[in-house]
């Protein structure tokens, strides 16, 4: 079953160093963390909701501010970087450069419809019916894997079918 979670800043933070939040601090003069995070998670949201709603065959999103948890570490890769490149004179690492890439590459693959969120899957919905060809699917073929029919007499005469016409000379 899918779930759809949301996005906070404590999921941010917490794929950040310590060195990387300290250098934030020394950084930000009357800023907090929680100022630049909030609107970036904000607008990230939206974006991924925007990338899933671009293709008509995937599920539509329960609320406003939620991401389906399969897509939450790339969300928190592309908000990382987007909060470190926020800090003044601050330069992330070719690792966090990297990994923001992935994650870009990712949802780029969502907006393609080659990657598909996981629809949402309520916990007393039916069972689905089977799809075409799974009914009466019993092989046709009488081969090995059912008993052979046992022989019987076969004809008496000449032919198959001694009661049929002669053929023509």
């Amino acid at each position: 079953m899918a779930t759809w979670v949301t996005l906070t800043e404590d999921d941010v933070l917490s794929g950040m160093t310590q060195r990387e939040r300290d250098d934030f601090a020394k950084t930000s003069v009357g800023t907090t963390v929680t100022d630049r995070i909030l609107p970036i998670l904000a607008d990230l949201v939206a974006e991924i909701q925007g990338t899933i709603a671009s293709r008509a065959d995937n599920p539509p999103p329960p609320a406003e501010d939620v991401i389906p948890s399969e897509f939450k570490a790339r969300a928190v890769s592309i908000a990382r970087w987007r909060v470190l490149i926020s800090i003044p004179g601050y330069q992330p690492n070719e690792a966090r450069k990297l990994d923001f890439e992935k994650a870009d590459t990712f949802f780029m693959q969502v907006a393609e419809g080659k990657r598909r969120p996981r629809a949402e899957v309520a916990e007393d919905a039916p069972a689905p019916t089977p799809s075409a060809g799974r009914w009466n699917s019993e092989n046709k073929f009488v081969g090995r894997m059912n008993p052979t029919p046992k022989p019987g007499p076969q004809g008496t005469g000449r032919y198959a079918n001694d009661d049929a016409p002669a053929d023509a000379q």
